[in-house]
């Protein structure tokens, strides 16, 4: 435990100056090409909360199939009965599978970028083919059509469900 600034002395008992720091502070899921890229392959998203396996698709995507990773914020958010937005940098990852459902053949992510979700504007979107190159984009950006297009039909933009 770390103390909090001006706590207390430390004693056996829980002390209510101090408070719980994780050992491994989640990370923030990049909004920039490069950045991203490197994320996904050390597996930075690996801790987040998932689908228990690959299922297939309800949009476009890829191969064959995906399981889905959601940052707290986002597992949170969508579990917190009559949520109307999902909070700035609420994230989700899917893996995109071949048609085994065996092998990773790239990534979508989403980020949300703003409070608000803006018509899909508020929302970072990226989608890669690869594993190894970063130069196989499907499309990224803030507000692409291709991807605000399905995920309307979403909760907030977000289609799948609480973990």
């Amino acid at each position: 435990m770390a103390k909090r600034p001006g706590g207390g002395a430390g004693t056996d008992q829980e002390d209510p100056d101090q408070i719980t720091v994780p050992a491994e502070p989640e990370a923030t899921v990049p909004t920039e090409p490069a950045g991203l890229f490197t994320f996904l392959t050390d597996g930075g998203y690996l801790g987040f909360p998932r689908q228990a396996g690959v299922h297939p698709p309800l949009g476009p995507h890829g191969f064959g199939g995906i399981r889905v990773f959601y940052d707290t914020t986002l597992n949170q958010s969508l579990a917190t009965p009559g949520f109307a937005q999902h909070p700035e940098g609420a994230a989700a990852i899917a893996e995109l599978y071949d048609a085994s459902g065996v092998n990773l053949m790239g990534w979508a992510v989403s980020v949300k970028t703003s409070a608000y979700s803006d018509g899909g504007f508020g929302w970072y979107w990226y989608e890669v083919a690869s594993t190894n190159n970063p130069n196989k984009l499907v499309g990224q950006g803030v507000g692409l059509g291709q991807c605000i297009g399905c995920h309307a039909a979403g909760e907030d933009y977000v289609l799948s469900a609480v973990m």
